[in-house]
């Protein structure tokens, strides 16, 4: 039983419990929403099953297994909000990738976001992620999140499973392979400041969108001043390879440049039943802003076959 009193200011929530039959879990959330007067929200959960977040998001449960818990206090105003966190994941499972253990934490305040991520592996760190970002996370409001001053960002992987990317979309699966990453952002948004590298070993993946898989994934990229050098990353698919090295020029932290050049030699680059399957070769250049590039060069189709019927409507005749 749980009750909602809507007053002047923000509705209050008594103590709203979802619980499983046996006891093994529970989400529960209470207090005040930060709204136009000063807030104090709760949420507690513990043994929540990845599985179930992932079916009430309609995405495919098979192989994913691991518990979710948090402890999360939302104060202050809409305006003005607070946050404070800990998030743990344990004995989580994405297909072939396993994760025994990792934590969050959050702090907000004046206008100030700290984060912390953790990710352990037989009683070692593979994944530590540390943050000081100047941004406004007001719930109204709001007109410019990223705000002026220094940021502080690093990241230190040591031979992640690839797999992790499967927990954030569903456009890849079973991935395999090992990442390793050194990676440091100084500076503002608006004139970053980056060093390190970023290497990935042996990796392969699935994209269902495309119909095809990638294999022998390797890769090296390099991070100075304001830009991000791909030394070279190579794929392999359908008996051919994809090549890409070239640059990533940030302007501004959240609005790279691309300037990246691709060779491809008898690349599968699709394979979608009733539409196209098609292997190519060619050189092709990939310029401008992150979204809203440019793709360009010339190739050849070396094999494939293009179902067009699918593509005609009854009002054209063939």
């Amino acid at each position: 039983p749980t009750s909602v009193t809507l007053g002047d200011s923000a509705p209050v929530l008594t103590p709203a419990r979802l619980a499983a039959a046996d006891g093994s879990g529970a989400l529960e959330v209470a207090g005040r929403l930060p709204r136009g007067g000063a807030g104090d929200l709760t949420v507690h959960g513990f043994g929540i099953e990845l599985r179930d977040i992932y079916d009430l998001m309609s995405r495919d449960t098979s192989g994913i297994a691991g518990t979710l818990g948090l402890d999360l206090r939302v104060a202050g105003t809409a305006r003005a909000p607070t946050l404070h966190g800990t998030a743990w994941m344990a004995d989580a499972r994405f297909s072939d990738a396993y994760m025994p253990y990792v934590r969050a934490t959050v702090d907000y305040a004046d206008r100030s976001f700290d984060g912390d991520l953790r990710m352990w592996r037989t009683g070692q760190p593979v994944l530590q992620v540390e943050a000081h970002l100047p941004v406004d996370l007001g719930l109204e409001g709001v007109t410019n999140r990223q705000l002026d001053g220094p940021i502080t960002l690093r990241a230190h992987a040591d031979s992640l499973d690839l797999g992790i990317l499967e927990a954030f979309t569903s456009g890849i699966q079973n991935a395999s392979g090992a990442l390793s990453a050194d990676v440091r952002v100084g500076g503002t948004w608006k004139d970053p400041d980056l060093a390190g590298y970023l290497a990935l070993a042996n990796g392969a993946l699935d994209i269902p969108a495309l119909g095809v898989r990638y294999d022998s994934i390797s890769g090296r990229t390099e991070f100075a001043g304001d830009s991000a050098e791909v030394r070279h990353l190579t794929i392999a698919g359908g008996g051919g390879t994809l090549d890409v090295h070239g640059s990533v020029n940030f302007e501004e932290l959240t609005r790279p440049v691309l300037a990246l050049h691709m060779d491809a030699r008898g690349f599968h680059a699709i394979d979608q039943r009733n539409f196209l399957k098609l292997y190519a070769s060619g050189h092709f250049d990939l310029e401008g802003p992150f979204y809203g590039a440019t793709f360009s060069g010339t190739g050849t189709a070396d094999e494939g076959a293009l179902y067009f019927a699918d593509l005609l409507n009854k009002r054209v005749i063939d």
